[in-house]
């Protein structure tokens, strides 16, 4: 099972929502972060603080988008990086 998780200025929420994620029983799980690009240097330095401690974790991608390409697009690319059913 994986989740896509698309955001621009919501990355507070990501650590919340991955760690309970990951508290679930269920462990064969995949979760997909895609950054649409947030325009402010504080969400970027809390993106990156924040994706750091799951840069290990082979359950957790990360995909920064180059520039605000939106939701819609944002979900396509977390659904091609995924490699969950």
């Amino acid at each position: 099972m994986e989740k896509l998780i698309p955001f621009s200025i919501a990355i507070v929420l990501v650590h919340v929502v991955l760690s309970m994620f990951f508290s679930q029983t269920y462990q064969n799980i995949e979760a997909v972060v895609i950054d649409d690009n947030a325009k402010d240097e504080q969400s970027r330095a809390a993106t990156a603080e924040i994706m750091q401690k799951y840069k290990d974790d082979p359950r957790v991608k990360f995909i920064l988008n180059p520039k605000q390409y939106g939701g819609a697009i944002s979900r396509n690319a977390g659904i091609e990086a995924a490699d969950g059913e």
